[in-house]
């Protein structure tokens, strides 16, 4: 029976580590992965048409951000007649669009909480045990790639302002914020900071964790705050 299963990320992309880990479930349960190249529904239909040929095999077409306009929602549940298992990550089209093209899909909203944002707003030196605090309660509403990949945007924004410069897309309040976060850092702390955070990105990419994600955000989080 054809299977759909669509991410849905609201106002950015926390980096590919989410979906990574959706295909590491995939490949647990013994699928062969085949990524769809330049995410474009016609590359999806060559594939399709082409692995078809082969032994069979258990697979699962990945694509991304195809399902903004009607047609290629009309294409792809076309294609899933003919191919049991393809997962999409969306980032422009809204949940109720795709409840209503793709009514039998599986579909994950990403949505941010509260907490998270409190949790990006209390990092600061000295202030390590209310975030450390505030790191595990967020981990109860977040999934801890979606907080990893915030708390490297925010430390992020936080070398931009501390330079001077000024992140892309925020209001001036915003802004305003940042540079009162920044000021209670030393910019080469900050910068060391985000070095780590890169540091555990690839870890996790090369399959060299030591500790599971959240306890080394805590480590490293307790060496600089």
């Amino acid at each position: 029976m054809p299977m759909l299963t669509i991410f849905v990320v609201k106002t950015l992309r926390y980096h590919e580590n989410f979906f990574v880990e959706a295909k590491k479930t995939y490949i647990d349960k013994g699928y062969d992965i085949v990524d769809i190249a330049h995410n474009e529904l016609s590359e999806l239909e060559r594939e399709v048409a082409f692995t078809s040929t082969l032994f069979a095999a258990k697979r699962v077409y990945c694509i991304e951000n195809i399902l903004n306009k009607k047609l290629n929602r009309d294409k792809l549940a076309a294609i899933l007649y003919t191919t049991p298992e393809v997962v999409v990550w969306e980032e422009t089209t809204d949940e109720r669009t795709l409840k209503f093209a793709f009514p039998q899909a599986k579909i994950y909203v990403s949505k941010f909480s509260a907490s998270l944002w409190k949790l990006l707003d209390s990092m600061a030196p000295g202030n390590l045990v209310h975030t450390v605090a505030m790191l595990r309660e967020v981990q109860q509403s977040n999934d801890i790639h979606l907080v990893h990949f915030m708390l490297m945007r925010r430390i992020k924004e936080l070398i931009i302002v501390s330079h001077g410069g000024q992140p892309a897309k925020l209001a001036t309040w915003q802004i305003g914020k940042l540079k009162s976060q920044a000021a209670l850092w030393k910019p080469d702390l900050l910068e060391s900071l985000y070095k780590k955070l890169i540091e555990i990105e690839m870890r996790i990419k090369s399959g060299t964790m030591v500790y599971e994600l959240n306890k080394a955000l805590e480590i490293t989080l307790s060496f600089y705050l």
